[in-house]
């Protein structure tokens, strides 16, 4: 999948309730306690695996640290995208201003905007 098309089945995915906390829970979990998971938590093969590894960005450095090869940790249409692509993709999802219970607020919306500039893929 390109990078455009997981922003835009994040950005469909999710409101302010399905995000990955669970209800009375203020931080995002990569698997929550109801089941729900974050942005990148979702596209991981085994997110449970990764519950205690805090932010996105501390992920990439323990799946560095056991030696193994974050692509593969990622379900095979998640493949190939590098670990600046998934900052910011958790960045989308990780600020609450982003969600109301519809979906995307307006500020949400800019900033996914935003993504979806940066992360243009031409096709031709």
């Amino acid at each position: 999948m390109t990078k455009t098309g997981i922003i835009k089945e994040t950005a469909g995915f999710y409101n302010s309730e399905s995000r990955g906390t669970a209800y009375g829970e203020t931080s995002c979990f990569y698997v929550a306690s109801n089941g729900n998971k974050c942005a990148v938590g979702r596209c991981l093969i085994n997110p449970e695996r990764w519950a205690e590894s805090g932010d996105a960005e501390s992920l990439f450095k323990d799946m560095n640290r056991k030696g193994l090869d974050p692509q593969e940790q990622f379900s095979e249409q998640y493949r190939g995208h590098d670990e600046a692509f998934w900052l910011d993709l958790q960045g989308l999802h990780d600020k609450t201003g982003n969600w109301n219970e519809n979906g995307l607020t307006e500020i949400g919306k800019e900033h996914l905007d935003s993504l979806l500039e940066d992360y243009f893929e031409e096709i031709g």
